[in-house]
Formats: structure tokens, C-alpha cells, sequence
């Protein structure tokens, strides 16, 4: 399965969503490596950092050829203002999902990572609700769910609630629905 559209920029009040780009390697490399307690408790790809700088931008040229084939869309979560680097939210569609609902072409997971600084302020609330939003009103999904990582929540909190799946109707009824966002599916990501 394909997602329909995808989105290569989303906006918020105080986040943009986007993809990294190559020259952005050295940045990644250093949030994740800054990152790697906090991330290998709950991330299994983060036992492999750190990675050599030519395999992370491998990694970055992958990304980018699944984003413009709609398999995969990995968004680097930015500040607004400074267009600081916090993390990682992406939509996927993948059998393991799939297989659990009734239109399977149609079906999506979330997963996401925080820079641990940035955690229990709500940057992955409005990150997960704006590639909801999008999933649902551009990308052609019914269906989403997350996993739990814990990696957004404040210290020592785990919260069983990011784990949710949610439908059409449940979306129309979730805050996600309301958020005011501005997306657009033009391959220009600065």
C-alpha cells in the first residue's frame, strides 16, 4: 500500500514537519548521539548508533525516495522560530497494522521520537495530531495506530495511553480533527 499523497510539509503554530534533507546529516547524527540513553531504552535502532556518517545519509537519501513513493513519510520535527531539530514522527503503512483492520489499503501506524530536553511539553502532542490530521484528510488513510515508546513523556511517567487506534469516525470527533495546519504536498522542504 501506497499513501495516496503525501505530504511534504506541515505547519503548526509552533512546529514544522518536513523531511531531513542530505546537508542535515551532521545535525541528526548529533541529536541522536546526544540522545542515545534515552533513545535505546525504547528503540531498538538506536542500539546501532552510533553510524557512520555515509550510512546515516544513506539513510537520509532512503528516507527521501520512500517519502516521494508514498511507503514511507519520516518528518524531522522542527521549532517554528529557529528551526531547531527535535526528533522524529513518521507514518508508514505496514502488513502488521494492516492485517488488523477491515480495509487494510487503508491502514497506518505513527511512530515518533523526542530529544529528551523536549519531552512532557506537548511538541509530540501536535506532531502525532498533525500527521494524523493529514493522514486522514489528504493521504486517503481510515485507519491509524501508535505504539507506546515513552519517549515524549515526562520523566519517569510512562503512558500507556499513546497507544491508540483510531478510525474515521474517531478522528472526526479527536482534537487532531480541528488542529489549524498548513500542508502542502510540494517536494520543497527548507
Amino acid at each position: 500500500m501506497k499513501l495516496e499523497r503525501p505530504i511534504y510539509r506541515i505547519e503548526t503554530e509552533s512546529l514544522v514537519l518536513r523531511p531531513w534533507r542530505e546537508d542535515e546529516v551532521e545535525v541528526l547524527s548529533a541529536l541522536i548521539l546526544a540522545n542515545l540513553e534515552h533513545l535505546r531504552r525504547w528503540l531498538p535502532w538506536a542500539n546501532y548508533e552510533p553510524e557512520p556518517r555515509d550510512e546515516k545519509l544513506d539513510r537520509i537519501r532512503r528516507s527521501l525516495v520512500n517519502f516521494k513513493n508514498g511507503e514511507k513519510c519520516a518528518y524531522g520535527i522542527y521549532e517554528s522560530v529557529n528551526r531547531r531539530l527535535l526528533g522524529c514522527v513518521g507514518l508508514e503503512t505496514t502488513s502488521d497494522v494492516a492485517d488488523r483492520f477491515a480495509d487494510p489499503d487503508r491502514a497506518g501506524e505513527i511512530g515518533y521520537w523526542l530529544d529528551e530536553r523536549s519531552c512532557g511539553l506537548g511538541i509530540m502532542t501536535v506532531s502525532v495530531a498533525a500527521v494524523t490530521h493529514v493522514a486522514f484528510e489528504a493521504m486517503g488513510l481510515c485507519h491509524l495506530e501508535t505504539l507506546p515508546n515513552h519517549t515524549s513523556t515526562p520523566k519517569g511517567e510512562p503512558r500507556d495511553s499513546m497507544i491508540w487506534v483510531m478510525d474515521e469516525g474517531g478522528y472526526k470527533a479527536s482534537p487532531a480533527a480541528a488542529l489549524t495546519l498548513l500542508a502542502t504536498s510540494e517536494t520543497e522542504t527548507n
